[in-house]
């Protein structure tokens, strides 16, 4: 039954990530301020998600509107700052769509991280090693991270906490399909690693809450099947989570969300090269199975990357409820 495979995924990927359950946050600071002509109106927060750990976030809205707001959740390596210059035009559409946006910085994203550089000798790597070395992933404690914002989200009155829809982004370029990507480390001008991390957290976010209606992710894994394809790989050591092949990979995370929908653009393979639509279709096929099984096959989108328009109309019409 689809609610006990749900669970048993849970289980399953309990067991890969670590300990994943939020405890519960606390806001440190919070101020409020009006801009735009539109009225649009911008909440800082920082939230203390764990002991010592400080997730700064913004929560942007619309002046205009009474009653409580769908919310959509941002997330993405580069954090709040990467979404209000790369897609705005996406952002300025929720809005006046009538939802609130919600953008954080997670732990060691955007504007807390530890340094500029991603590859295997950055203080991130050093980072995501120590968590591995503890029985942790990093993976993990940032999924805890995000269930701590939405535990914090549902405290507000202002939102509708029944709502919610995920967009997880990544704003890093893809590797040209004619480049060669079999060279030894260390050269110049390395191959470009992808940022799955919003996406993956997007599917694990929904995996966890029944409160996410919707996921919309951008620039992610087509899975991690896909890495041991080649002898090469081009990831950030902080996404990695042994062991996950055995838990099910993002094909199986996203069956399990069936029937809530889920718009898979712009999927990339392990050397971080987009991936075709042919082959993001076969990598997801047990999810296609499941959403054709539960009758809502158009509530599994797999495509190339969409205007802004025809995205944030997607969550818009996704978190009404109609």
């Amino acid at each position: 039954a689809p609610e006990l495979r749900l669970r048993d995924l849970q289980s399953r990927w309990d067991s890969a990530l670590g300990p994943v359950q939020a405890g519960p946050s606390r806001v440190l600071r919070a101020g409020k301020h009006a801009g735009g002509s539109d009225e649009f109106n911008v909440e800082e927060v920082v939230l203390e998600t764990e002991p010592g750990i400080l997730v700064p976030l913004v929560i942007l809205k619309s002046g205009r509107q009474e009653k409580p707001r769908p919310i959509v959740l941002g997330l993405s390596q580069s954090g709040k700052a990467a979404f209000l210059r790369e897609r705005a035009g996406i952002i300025a559409e929720l809005l006046k769509g009538g939802a609130a946006v919600c953008l954080p910085d997670l732990r060691g994203t955007g504007e807390t991280k530890s340094g500029t550089a991603r590859g295997r000798e950055s203080a991130d790597t050093s980072i995501s090693s120590t968590e591995l070395m503890l029985g942790e992933t990093l993976v993990g404690a940032r999924l805890r991270d995000v269930r701590g914002i939405l535990g914090f989200l549902r405290t507000r009155l202002d939102l509708n906490a029944r709502r919610i829809a995920v967009w997880g982004d990544s704003f890093a370029p893809a590797n040209p399909p004619d480049r060669n990507l079999r060279v030894p480390l260390g050269v110049p001008e390395e191959p470009a690693l992808s940022e799955p991390l919003g996406g993956l957290l997007g599917l694990l976010a929904a995996l966890y809450e029944k409160d996410v209606q919707a996921v919309y992710v951008r620039g992610g894994l087509t899975g991690f099947v896909s890495v041991l394809q080649d002898q090469f790989c081009y990831l950030p050591h902080d996404v990695i989570v042994p062991g996950v092949l055995n838990a099910g990979d993002l094909s199986a995370v996203a069956a399990a969300l069936a029937p809530r929908p889920v718009r898979l653009e712009g999927l990339v393979d392990g050397l971080n090269r987009r991936a075709s639509l042919n082959a993001v279709e076969s990598a997801y096929e047990p999810a296609r199975r499941a959403y054709t099984r539960a009758a809502v096959s158009g509530n599994f989108v797999v495509g190339d990357p969409s205007d802004d328009s025809a995205v944030a109309q997607w969550l818009l019409k996704n978190l009404s409820g109609k």
